[in-house]
C-alpha cells in the first residue's frame, strides 16, 4: 500500500484536511492579538490546526494526533516558560512531552522553577 494511501486512512482526505485547516488558520489570524503571537506560537497554532483538521476529517481515535496537539503546544508553553524565567530570574525544567504529568504534584511549581542562584557552577 501506498504511503498515501496509508495516510489517508488515518488523515482524511487531503482536500478536505487543506479546505479545514486554512479556515482554522484564517479565524485565528482575525484575533486581535494575532500579531503579538512569538514565530513559534504561530507555528505551533498552525501545526494544532492541521492536527485538529486531521481528527476531524480523518479516524478521531487515532492517538497519534491528540499527542501531536499536545506536542506543539508543549513546545509554545516552554518558550513560553522559558521567557517568564528570564524576566523573573529563574531557571525552568523543561518537561518531555512523551512524560506524564503526576496529578499528585499539583499546582507545586517549585519542582518546576529553581531560582539561578542556587544552580552549581
Amino acid at each position: 500500500m501506498s504511503i498515501l494511501k496509508e495516510r489517508q486512512k488515518t488523515h482524511g482526505d487531503y482536500t478536505n484536511v487543506a479546505r479545514i485547516s486554512q479556515a482554522l488558520k484564517a479565524i485565528l489570524q482575525d484575533g486581535p492579538t494575532h500579531d503579538n503571537l512569538s514565530l513559534m506560537q504561530r507555528e505551533s497554532l498552525d501545526l494544532i490546526c492541521t492536527k485538529l483538521a486531521r481528527i476531524v476529517c480523518g479516524n478521531p481515535n487515532e492517538p497519534d494526533h491528540f499527542r501531536d496537539v499536545a506536542g506543539y503546544a508543549q513546545l509554545a508553553l516552554n518558550e513560553l516558560d522559558k521567557n517568564t524565567a528570564s524576566r523573573a530570574n529563574v531557571t525552568i525544567m523543561e518537561m518531555d512531552p512523551d512524560e506524564s504529568i503526576d496529578p499528585s504534584i499539583g499546582d507545586d511549581w517549585d519542582s518546576y522553577y529553581i531560582p539561578r542562584s542556587g544552580l552549581p557552577r
